[in-house]
């Protein structure tokens, strides 16, 4: 017995080893993106992290729905790899089952640790003028020649965009402990940023998500009410009407009227042309169900992008599951969960940080891998490993056979 617990643990030991060993890949090309470094071999890396993955998920028992469920989402990947030449979905596929057992808690306070000290020292390096820009001069908005800080990081959008992440991971670790004064603190933090930043997208979402926690942690008689839940979803859909709006209006670009006058107007002042580049380069012509190699372009409209690059039916299945992981959470009772689903989405209906070729940039990723099979009710009594599972189907062949 002692034998069989010893090789248990050892054999636990080196699935979490192989799955951080991939996030770790994961995290450090994201912290090198977000760095004036140019990555070489990207392609290769990722594919290097994938095996990873994979090696986690052969070492690891399933039921036999999950294993079902796993093979439809990595024939979706197939089928958007045939489609698009992109290795993304099937990426994603294995970084979500790898995280099978695993604890959320524990695994995003090591996403925290790594992307802290990663942000910390690309800053460290720009400060002290060994690596990076500090400043960037350009023209943002409203035509007008301005300089902003980086702080090493290629834009000023991106320097904020990782106060936002690091904020949100925040409030979901520390949920529980969260109070008026920590709170001010995470406020007092983005307003710095913005101070140097200057960008309202970022302000804005980090004050949003701030102010969500705030509810949850001081109206503990409503954070359970179903409407909050049902807004929370109904939010989420509303990205998706909205991303298609901003492409079917891309069709109709040409057309006079009203419409083109106060929509531009909104879109420059408010949204610095983001419209714009979304219905110019992603209209609705372009999508399809799962898109098409040509589809390469890259802007700010994240959810735009997610249906530009991916397809419809991979952009639904997505938006559908981060509407189930937040209504999950009303019966996790997990309040940290449900702010960082709904400013994701918010998020990335207008920037594109967390629909990218690096799966390290969205947690949700991971908290869908958790919890996946808790939201589609896939749990077994019995849990087997993939040859006991395909063992399994060839019996069950031969016994309707017979």
């Amino acid at each position: 017995m002692n034998g069989k617990l010893l090789t248990e643990g050892k054999l636990n030991q080196l699935k979490n080893g192989l799955f951080y060993a991939g996030l770790t890949g994961e995290l450090f090309m994201v912290i090198l993106d977000k760095s004036n470094y140019i990555i070489q071999y990207q392609t290769w890396w990722f594919r290097l992290f994938f095996v990873l993955f994979v090696g986690k998920i052969v070492l690891t028992k399933y039921s036999r729905k999950e294993w079902i469920v796993m093979a439809f989402f990595v024939l979706m990947g197939i089928c958007s790899y045939i489609c698009t030449d992109r290795e993304e979905i099937i990426r994603v596929v294995a970084l979500c089952a790898a995280c099978k057992g695993l604890d959320a808690k524990k695994v995003l306070s090591y996403v925290f640790k790594v992307t802290l000290i990663g942000c910390l020292l690309i800053m460290g390096l720009a400060i002290t003028g060994i690596y990076g820009d500090m400043t960037l001069t350009d023209i943002f908005r409203n035509n007008i020649l301005e300089t902003r800080y980086t702080f090493g990081m290629g834009h000023p959008n991106s320097f904020h965009c990782m106060v936002l992440m690091l904020t949100l991971l925040w409030i979901y670790l520390k949920f529980d402990k969260l109070n008026l004064y920590k709170l001010g603190i995470l406020m007092g933090i983005n307003v710095l940023a913005y101070c140097f930043s200057t960008s309202r997208m970022g302000l804005m979402t980090t004050a949003i998500s701030i102010m969500v926690a705030a509810f949850f942690v001081y109206c503990p008689k409503m954070r359970d009410q179903k409407w909050v839940y049902i807004f929370g979803c109904v939010a989420i859909a509303m990205t998706v009407v909205l991303a298609v709006v901003v492409a079917w209006y891309g069709v109709g670009f040409n057309h006079k009227g009203w419409s083109h006058l106060w929509l531009d107007k909104i879109d420059f002042t408010i949204f610095s042309a983001r419209l714009r580049y979304a219905y110019f380069r992603a209209d609705l012509t372009r999508w399809s169900l799962f898109s098409c190699p040509d589809n390469t372009r890259y802007f700010d409209m994240g959810i735009v992008r997610l249906f530009y690059w991916y397809g419809i039916v991979p952009g639904l299945v997505y938006m559908y599951l981060n509407g189930a992981l937040l209504w999950n959470s009303k019966k996790r009772k997990d309040y940290g969960i449900y702010v960082m689903v709904l400013m994701f989405a918010f998020y990335q209906l207008f920037e594109a940080h967390t629909i990218s070729v690096f799966n390290g940039r969205n947690y949700v990723l991971i908290l869908l891998g958790v919890y996946l099979s808790e939201i589609l009710h896939l749990e077994g009594t019995e849990e087997v490993y993939w040859w006991q599972f395909l063992s399994f189907k060839k019996q069950v062949g031969i016994n309707k056979n017979n």
